[in-house]
């Protein structure tokens, strides 16, 4: 966690900074080519933005993806910063028709409009449906210089790229309403989209999940996981366990063959698929930690010890923070006394605090660290559970701490902020690999199982075509995960899965490849 703490505070109270005064008018130029004609629908830019033309096709759903007050709907979330956007937010405010929202206080301005960014709920300013609870404001953007070097910027759940990675990627149609990449499968699930906010399960589901049956109908059975992908912010990353086939892991699936009892959607069995993540965020830093649980659980309990003396004891699906295992199934160093969701950190500039991790240093002590890129690389115990490793080659010897404390330290709102870095514990207790396999058997792969190259279907669903921004977003990002060990990551998402598995496993993502003969 790397945060100045003015931003913090913005965070914490939505809105509670920024400048009010007027905006100045849009600077920005005419793009250099016209992009290419389509008949996919297209945000307006900037420079030709008039409320009530060019509204997108989807806007008339809204009551339907806003289940209940204080959910909201950008379109589109995700788009180049000479375009605009439309914000609607469903609200209890009951009566009014203008609804203070500030959102010109996130920076975001109208255009031709100096007033500050209101919502309404009159039927002007883009509302379709007056004194329907749903409060909008069309042609709405982020002024250009908010990019400054960067390829793009987040700002409040929308995602703003650089005007000249327009048409850099492209998309092959193979049939009605699906295209692919190099970075998955792009569909059009219709109105099923609209369940990203109010139920998402049934987007995702084993039993429901028509994107997945889409992807098999198309490539056939070579899925070891699926990814649904939206193109908006709803919620976060989650998995799925639909077939556990590592034996030896500490995973006891309750129906054969090791499954979890799920009926398909298309009613095959599909032993292939491993799971499937959901991914209801357009960024990715959730990928490496949902196929952790994939391949890892952490269904091995009472490891290396009984109840608190567990790797996993706060919630049996997670590694407790104050082991030395490293990987991304485990959070920050948390607060001994308040735990989650309350992190240890350290203050490294004024108002700059970054979360920390455990380790044992070469004295013998532990000690916290700053979280860094080795903190994010699997832990050799986890490789050889992933079958990336034989047990013989994986020699280190892992810690659980037991009742850990800190001293220098001071108990902030939101977290602990310390300026010592000595952990010290009741208990400290050692083990290797050999000690799980003694309690958990030999690790034993399926036939046909390759963890050195795993297909993974990106499903890339909407409710109409994707624009050209979202497809070089979701190009772009994904195309990083699935890259080199030493890629240098132009986008920014953290550990790619070759780096967290020291280049021992590779994903493909490649739907043309994958449709190859």
């Amino acid at each position: 966690m790397k945060t100045q703490l003015t931003l913090a505070v913005c965070l914490l109270f939505v809105f509670a900074c920024g400048n009010t005064s007027s905006p100045p008018p849009p600077s920005f130029e005419e793009p250099a080519t016209e992009p290419e004609p389509s008949s996919n629908w297209e945000p307006s830019l900037v420079s030709r933005c008039e409320i009530g033309e060019n509204v997108s096709p989807i806007l008339a759903s809204a009551a339907e993806v806003l289940p209940e007050a204080n959910f909201r709907m950008i379109e589109p979330s995700i788009l180049y910063v000479d375009q605009t956007f439309t914000y609607l937010m469903k609200s209890d405010a009951g009566t009014p028709t203008i609804y203070n929202y500030q959102l010109d206080e996130a920076g975001f301005k109208v255009v031709n409009d100096t007033t500050p960014a209101t919502m309404f709920d009159d039927g002007t300013h883009g509302d379709l449906v007056a004194s329907d609870g749903i409060y909008t404001r069309a042609c709405m953007y982020l002024p250009e210089e908010y990019l400054a070097n960067a390829p793009f910027v987040s700002r409040l759940d929308i995602w703003f790229i650089k005007p000249e990675y327009r048409g850099t990627q492209s998309l092959q149609s193979i049939a009605d309403g699906v295209a692919v990449n190099e970075a998955g499968f792009f569909i059009e699930v219709g109105d099923d989209y609209n369940n990203r906010a109010k139920n998402n399960w049934l987007l995702h589901s084993p039993e429901s999940c028509k994107a997945c049956e889409t992807a098999w109908s198309i490539a056939g059975d070579v899925f070891d996981f699926f990814v649904v992908s939206t193109r908006d912010a709803h919620n976060g990353a989650g998995y799925v366990r639909v077939h556990d086939n590592i034996e030896g892991t500490g995973f006891n699936p309750p129906c054969e063959p090791r499954s979890h009892c799920y009926n398909i959607i298309d009613e095959q069995e599909h032993q292939k698929l491993t799971g499937i993540i959901w991914s209801g965020w357009p960024g990715i830093e959730g990928m490496n930690h949902e196929l952790g649980h994939g391949l890892l659980g952490l269904d091995a309990s009472n490891f290396p010890g009984e109840g608190i003396r567990a790797w996993n004891s706060g919630d049996n699906m997670h590694l407790d923070s104050d082991t030395t295992v490293t990987g991304e199934l485990a959070g920050p160093f948390w607060d001994p006394d308040r735990g989650w969701p309350y992190p240890v950190v350290f203050e490294t500039a004024p108002g700059v605090f970054e979360e920390t991790y455990l380790i044992r240093d070469e004295q013998g002590d532990f000690r916290l660290e700053i979280m860094n890129d080795s903190r994010n690389v699997w832990a050799d115990i986890f490789l050889y559970m992933m079958g990336l490793l034989e047990a013989e080659q994986v020699t280190s010897t892992y810690y659980k701490l037991v009742n850990p404390s800190l001293e220098g330290c001071e108990t902030q709102e939101y977290y602990l902020l310390c300026t010592n870095n000595l952990v010290t514990a009741e208990e400290t207790i050692a083990f290797t690999v050999n000690d799980f396999i003694g309690q958990f058997g030999q690790r034993v792969l399926p036939e046909n199982f390759d963890p050195s190259l795993l297909t993974l279907g990106i499903l890339h669903i909407s409710d109409r075509a994707h624009t050209d921004a979202e497809i070089v977003w979701f190009t772009n990002i994904f195309s990083e995960f699935a890259g080199a060990e030493n890629l240098q990551q132009e986008w920014g998402f953290g550990t790619n899965w070759s780096k967290a598995t020291r280049g021992l496993s590779r994903v493909d993502i490649d739907a043309t490849s994958i449709l190859r003969p």
